[in-house]
């Protein structure tokens, strides 16, 4: 099994996150310990274990470029191709956007090139006053799959029946441009040809949008905290053999 990625990310101006992650596991054990290339290019070994290597590192690498990956290994050699989607923008809403309970939200981005689909997340949490009279914190995140450059939400789409009022909050959304098989939709078929199987993917992810809900908050806490990144980071590893 061969199970990798690559990733490049800006979570603001002046910082970018790359990611090179390759990771080739049997559980009978590897006979051999696998020989793996990108573009022809050695990528070291940076874990491993009798049934298992990863290979991980941080080169900068191109966006909006195709990319080979060869796994050479005991039984042969597997293969796959694909592209590195092109760097794009957000564009709405703006930073001062104030979602409220009876907005429309309609989130957009710029087109990227090469990519196949989009990975859409959103997460907001606000300060509300519940039915009741009682105040309490709220939160929400959700991520979908998206082959357009704009995913809207209904009104009310955020607040449940028992929110009265909304008193402060704020959100982030984003975007991940995406090439490869989308492992997270059953059925998905793997795209590593030769002697092996798997996922090779590419992804691109620009800054976040930050806006609020309700009212700009007195203490603002999500502004370049990354919240999106994390979620689906996380929801990413779940499909990682860890040695």
């Amino acid at each position: 099994m061969i199970d990798g990625y690559l990733t490049k990310y800006v979570p603001y101006a002046g910082d970018t996150i790359w990611d090179r992650y390759i990771e080739v596991f049997d559980i009978d054990g590897l006979p051999m310990i696998p020989l793996v290339k990108l573009n022809g290019e050695e990528i070291e070994i940076d874990d491993y274990d009798y049934i298992g290597c990863t290979y991980n590192d941080t080169i900068h690498f191109l966006t909006a470029k195709e990319y080979e990956l060869t796994v050479d290994h005991y039984y042969g050699r597997a293969h796959a191709k694909i592209w590195m989607p092109g760097e794009f923008e957000m564009i709405g809403p703006d930073s001062s956007y104030i979602l409220k309970r009876d907005s429309v939200l309609l989130v957009t981005w710029q087109k990227s090139d090469e990519a196949r689909w989009y990975w859409f997340s959103i997460y907001l949490e606000y300060e509300y006053e519940d039915t009741s009279g009682e105040w309490d914190d709220y939160e929400f995140y959700h991520d979908t799959i998206v082959y357009d450059t704009f995913v809207q939400y209904a009104r009310n789409n955020f607040f449940p029946d028992y929110v009265k009022m909304v008193i402060e909050g704020e959100a982030e959304a984003g975007a991940w441009a995406m090439d490869g098989p989308n492992r997270w939709v059953p059925g998905t078929k793997g795209n590593i040809r030769g002697k092996g199987f798997g996922y090779f993917s590419a992804s691109y992810q620009p800054r976040e949008l930050d806006f609020y809900v309700g009212a700009p908050p007195k203490i603002p806490k999500l502004k370049n905290s990354s919240k999106v990144w994390q979620h689906l980071r996380k929801k990413i590893k779940q499909f990682h053999y860890n040695p």
